[in-house]
C-alpha cells in the first residue's frame, strides 16, 4: 500500500469514530436518530467549510447509518470499558438497593409531606427495578379462540370444516 493510500485510510477511520462518538454522545442527550443524521451532516459541512474543502462534496447520512454508527460505539464503549449489559444491569441494581436503603429512612419521619414523597419515591424506585428485571412484560392474551382453552384437536376440526376462514 502506498503511503497515500495508507493516509486516506487513516482519514475515513479517524472520521467514522469521529462519527460514532458524536451520534453516541448526541443520542445520550436524548436526540432521535434523524436529528443526529442532520447534526452530523451540518458538523461535516461546517468542517468542510472551515477547512477550505469543497461543502457540497458533503453526502447526507441516512437513519440507517446512524443506528449502525450506534450499534458500532455501543459495542466499542463495551470493549473498551470491559462492561457487559450483565454488568451493567448488576451495577444498576446495586444503585437502586442503595437509594432504597435511603429512601426507606424517610418513611420513619414524622413529617407527612416527608413520608408521601418517601412512599412515591420507593414506588419508583421498585418499578424501576421490575423494568429492569424485565418483571413488567406484557400479560399474553389469547385473542384466537376468545379466550376459551381449547385442544389441538379441535383446532384442527374446526380449520378443516371452516377451509377458507384463514385466507385472504
Amino acid at each position: 500500500m502506498t503511503n497515500s493510500t495508507q493516509n486516506k485510510s487513516s482519514i475515513r477511520r479517524l472520521q467514522t469514530l469521529a462519527r460514532r462518538r458524536m451520534a453516541l454522545q448526541l443520542r445520550l442527550a436524548g436526540r432521535l436518530e434523524e436529528e443526529i443524521a442532520q447534526d452530523i451532516y451540518k458538523a461535516e459541512y461546517k468542517r468542510a467549510q472551515d477547512n477550505g474543502e469543497d461543502p457540497d462534496a458533503v453526502k447526507a447520512i441516512s437513519q440507517q447509518a446512524v443506528s449502525k454508527l450506534l450499534d458500532a460505539a455501543r459495542i466499542e464503549l463495551e470493549t473498551e470499558t470491559n462492561i457487559t449489559v450483565a454488568q451493567y444491569k448488576a451495577i444498576q441494581e446495586m444503585d437502586i438497593g442503595a437509594a432504597l436503603l435511603v429512601v426507606r429512612q424517610g418513611l420513619g419521619s414524622k413529617d407527612a409531606g416527608e413520608k408521601y414523597a418517601a412512599i412515591d419515591r420507593l414506588n419508583r424506585l421498585h418499578e424501576r427495578l421490575a423494568r429492569l428485571e424485565g418483571l413488567d412484560a406484557p400479560a399474553k392474551t389469547d385473542l384466537t379462540s376468545g379466550g376459551e382453552k381449547i385442544t389441538w384437536a379441535q383446532f384442527i376440526k374446526a380449520d378443516n370444516d371452516n377451509p377458507g376462514a384463514n385466507s385472504e
